[in-house]
């Protein structure tokens, strides 16, 4: 279940830590706890199979998984009923990564498993992230990709990407008790860049729709109630919950909502909720997800819980690696959604045939992707490529690479894709590479997907993994290629080579 067969994600080792658990991570700040899930850690220091909140076996200890680790034991909503989707339907894993600017981040993967299992990323499917960081005090999201929004970027004050939407301030974790909670107003932008047809991260000045009237509240309550939905077990666990989107506005009543987070220092973001005003009359969920009231009354407000997804449920597996997850932040490429232009790419021979286009269809407008094919006939060792200087790969890495595309039209083909260390002269001196599938369609909840209809919800994402390997004297660069194989046209949506923290 737990692995991703022909659509397992490449992985490349440049070099070894010099211990086994090494961390090539940066320092996490103060309340990360809060962000990120918690593992029983054995006396090597490796995540043993366990979830800590039955108490973590003799011989282990309770900690913070640390970037790179192997997970122990995914996080899932709860249960189906009658028996359905027993392990639910959503993944929703928290765990560090550091940036390429060595900023830490905490990555939130959203694993819906509809149509494929889990650790299968799938667009088509709404999977995706919340990224969250920590800066100046705050606890605050700074990007997210889901398949409603795509991707997006969300501005504080000043314009940094950080800070707009705010959860809760650090300054009360030290004093946390029953009483404690508060609110602020912080101006936030939510720059939809994937659908307004930019480049990552989006497009933000002193020209910008900021908006200065949404409130943000934060409270804490010890020992919630999480669980309990069709047979799961109840958890009691501490928790921070913080609520997003209020605005003292008149129409917030007829068009707004809010959202509602529930931290645990156990699992990271362990609950979310989505409330809007009865007088809306949106109907509450068919089917129950979460425990509690599906009414409330907030601000004086009578409101009513429309949807809501609890991930305290859990699954213990034989600890494996967490599947390569498209987060911009990581990824080493440039202009790696051929956003405009096709600069720094390149290509080699006289049969690729290379364009940016932009898609047209009603779902997806604006958004940009690579039309890729061959004039004539395919012809080995032709591609598009981006080198990527040695200069930017750090010893002790493992580099995830892979792409996401849809092959265009009435019949799929194949791509080989590649990622090879080179000299100065373009000479390979090593080569790691896999051949990728492309279907013309993809199936999601609304049915069959092609790029007919979306380039972005029909695209694969998919890759291979290979051994380790070591740079070779004279490397200046390791070459991104993807060649085509088949006489098609394929619609590339983004490319990937992003680093991991440690050798598993």
């Amino acid at each position: 279940m737990l692995t991703k067969g022909a659509l397992a994600a490449a992985t490349l080792i440049v070099s070894c830590c010099v211990a086994a658990s090494a961390m090539c991570a940066a320092t996490p700040p103060v309340g990360s706890d809060w962000i990120t899930k918690d593992v029983c850690a054995d006396s090597s220091n490796r995540p043993a199979a366990a979830d800590p909140y039955y108490g973590c076996p003799a011989g282990t200890t309770q900690r913070d998984i640390a970037e790179g680790e192997e997970l122990p034991y995914i996080n899932h909503d709860q249960p189906g009923p009658n028996g359905d989707h027993p392990n639910g339907y959503q993944r929703r894993d928290a765990y560090p990564v550091t940036d390429l600017s060595s900023n830490p981040l905490v990555v939130n993967e959203f694993d819906f498993d509809y149509f494929q299992p889990y650790f299968t990323f799938e667009a088509g499917d709404g999977d995706g992230y919340d990224l969250y960081s920590i800066h100046n005090g705050w606890v605050s999201a700074t990007q997210t990709r889901d398949g409603g929004g795509y991707s997006q970027t969300f501005y504080g004050s000043g314009c940094t990407p950080y800070n707009g939407w705010v959860f809760f301030p650090t300054s009360i974790l030290s004093t946390l008790s029953p009483g404690t909670s508060g609110s602020t107003t912080m101006a936030i932008m939510d720059d939809y860049w994937e659908r307004n047809g930019q480049s990552w991260p989006g497009v933000c000045n002193v020209f910008s729709n900021f908006n200065r009237n949404t409130i943000t509240s934060w409270e804490f309550k010890p020992q919630f109630a999480f669980g309990g939905i069709n047979g799961a077990p109840i958890k009691y666990i501490d928790t921070i919950v913080s609520s997003h989107g209020y605005s003292n506005d008149p129409s917030f009543v007829t068009s707004g909502h809010i959202e509602t987070f529930y931290f645990t220092k156990l699992y990271g973001v362990t609950r979310w909720e989505a409330w809007y005003p009865t007088q809306q009359n949106r109907p509450p969920q068919g089917v129950v997800t979460c425990n509690g009231s599906s009414t409330t009354v907030y601000q004086g407000i009578l409101m009513t819980r429309v949807d809501c997804r609890d991930w305290s449920a859990t699954q213990v597996i034989a600890p494996a690696v967490h599947p390569v997850w498209p987060v911009p932040d990581l990824n080493l490429l440039s202009n790696f959604h051929f956003s405009g232009s096709l600069s720094p790419w390149k290509t080699t021979g006289s049969a690729i045939t290379a364009a940016v286009a932009t898609s047209t269809t009603q779902a997806d407008r604006h958004v940009f992707y690579l039309s890729l094919g061959c004039r004539g006939a395919c012809q080995p060792g032709q591609m598009i490529y981006q080198d990527i200087p040695i200069s930017k790969v750090k010893s002790g890495t493992l580099y995830d690479y892979a792409i996401a595309a849809v092959s265009h039209g009435a019949a799929g083909g194949t791509l080989a894709v590649s990622l090879n260390q080179v000299d100065s002269t373009g000479r390979i001196l090593d080569e790691r590479s896999f051949v990728m599938t492309v279907p013309t369609a993809v199936t999601t909840v609304g049915g069959s997907m092609t790029d007919a209809v979306s380039v972005y919800r029909a695209e694969t994402f998919t890759g291979d993994t290979k051994p380790p390997i070591s740079l070779k004297p004279g490397a200046k660069s390791l070459r991104f290629g993807i060649e085509p194989q088949s006489m098609i046209t394929f619609d590339i949506v983004d490319a990937w080579v992003m680093p991991r923290a440690s050798v598993p």
